[in-house]
């Protein structure tokens, strides 16, 4: 299956627990502001996208989705991934490779 932008407004698919279908939550188009725990991403949107596959999960998808959200391919363009239940001050990580969402997948189920 192939990961679909949700539409504004549009109910999230319900997964089964035995599903390895998952959402992703992508927050863009911010500013990162202040320092250690005053860190914050402000004046952003947020988009979802539903059906990805925790086989098929990978960095190529993460570049896939900004070119959907409307952003050019660039070496300037970073991709960072919040650790579940950490803040920004503490658990923002970059997604450089496709060892880096293997370890996302890895937490999160």
């Amino acid at each position: 299956m192939v990961p679909t932008l949700q539409w504004k407004g549009e109910p999230p698919p319900q997964y089964g627990m035995s599903n390895d279908l998952f959402s992703v939550e992508i927050h863009h188009g911010g500013l990162f502001v202040g320092q250690g725990v005053n860190r914050a991403y402000i004046d952003e949107k947020v988009d979802w996208f539903d059906n990805c596959e925790t086989d098929t999960w990978s960095s190529l998808w993460l570049e896939d989705f900004a070119l959907e959200l409307g952003y050019e391919k660039s070496p300037n363009l970073k991709t960072y991934w919040l650790l579940p239940g950490k803040t920004l001050a503490d658990g923002l990580r970059i997604i450089s490779t496709d060892a880096d969402t293997i370890v996302s997948i890895g937490m999160t189920l």
